[in-house]
């Protein structure tokens, strides 16, 4: 009889080994997870700026406001002032590339981040060879 109690006692510890280690019961330690990862940086920052340069040998400026999806890797935006287009690109914790159309004329921008991500700046160009504009932005979050 004892010797049949502890079989059974063996069987259920070995079930409960089981399934604690398989992960059918959840104690919430991935709820736990899932609320770290929510804080810190937010995924989407919208930063607003200016840029300046020259066009075709003429001084340009603006303004410019881009909106950044950390999660999704993607920027767009747009700018005004002496020219107007939309952007639209990529981005990384590090910086981004992004591209619109100014005088039916393709223009890149690309930027870096600041350490904390509160700002950005970089240069514009045109991707004409005969290099009608260029020039700098920055941005910083709003």
């Amino acid at each position: 009889m004892v010797r049949n109690k502890t079989l059974v006692i063996g069987i259920c510890a070995l079930i409960l080994i089981v399934v604690f280690s398989s992960g059918c019961i959840d104690f919430g330690g991935e709820k736990e997870e899932e609320s770290e990862e929510g804080e810190g940086t937010p995924k989407t920052t919208t930063y607003s700026g200016t840029w300046s340069g020259t066009w075709q040998g003429y001084p340009v400026s603006g303004t410019c406001e881009l909106t950044v999806d950390f999660d999704n890797g993607t920027v767009s935006g747009s700018i005004s002032g002496d020219a107007e287009s939309t952007l639209s690109g990529s981005a990384t914790e590090s910086g981004l590339t992004a591209s619109g159309t100014v005088s039916s004329y393709p223009v890149t921008w690309t930027g870096s981040f600041s350490a904390d991500q509160s700002s950005i700046s970089g240069d514009w160009s045109d991707d004409d060879p005969e290099d009608i504009g260029s020039g700098t932005w920055n941005a910083a979050a709003v």
